[in-house]
C-alpha cells in the first residue's frame, strides 16, 4: 500500500518521537486522510522492531475496528486476535482489535502485556472506561509501553 507524503511524514514523526524518549504521542489529521492506514504501518513497524511485541488497537465503534483490522490485514500478515467479550483470547497474535467495553470487561484475563497501544478517536478517551485501562497496564515493565493517539482535527 502506497503512502502519501503527508502520511510518510507523520509516520516519521511518530517514530522520531518515540525514539527521543516520548512514551505517549498523538498524530491528527483531517477526516478522510487515512489515519487507519497510518496507525496499521505504525504497528508494522513496531512489530518488526520489537518481534515479540504485542499491539493493541482499541476504539469504540465496531466499525472502526472493523476498519482497522482490513488495514492491518492489507499492510501485514501478522496474527489479528480480538479481545471480545465471549471469546477466549489468542495469546499467539501480534495485534489485539477491541473495543474499549470488552477490554475493560476482560482486563483481568489478558495476560500479553501490549508494547504498544493505539487509540483512535482519541477524544472519547476521557471516559472511565479507558481509564481504566490506562491505570491497570501504564506502567507493566520499567520503561512502559508506548501509546499512539490517533484523532482527526
Amino acid at each position: 500500500m502506497k503512502l502519501r507524503p503527508y502520511q510518510t511524514k507523520i509516520i516519521a514523526e511518530v517514530l522520531a518521537s518515540w525514539q527521543s524518549g516520548k512514551r505517549r504521542v498523538m498524530a491528527t489529521a483531517p477526516t478522510g486522510s487515512g489515519k487507519t492506514v497510518l496507525f496499521a504501518k505504525i504497528a508494522d513497524k513496531h512489530l518488526t522492531d520489537i518481534p515479540d511485541g504485542k499491539v493493541w488497537i482499541i476504539a469504540h465503534r465496531v466499525e472502526m475496528l472493523s476498519q482497522a483490522r482490513q488495514k492491518i490485514e492489507a499492510i501485514s500478515d501478522r496474527r489479528i486476535g480480538r479481545i471480545e467479550i465471549g471469546d477466549k483470547f489468542d495469546p499467539t497474535a501480534a495485534v489485539y482489535i477491541c473495543s474499549i467495553q470488552s477490554l475493560a470487561a476482560k482486563l483481568a484475563e489478558i495476560e500479553a502485556q501490549p508494547t504498544l497501544i493505539i487509540i483512535d478517536e482519541v477524544h472519547h478517551a476521557i471516559a472511565d472506561s479507558y481509564q481504566l485501562e490506562f491505570r491497570l497496564k501504564n506502567d507493566h515493565s520499567e520503561n512502559g509501553y508506548h501509546q499512539l493517539k490517533v484523532n482527526h482535527r
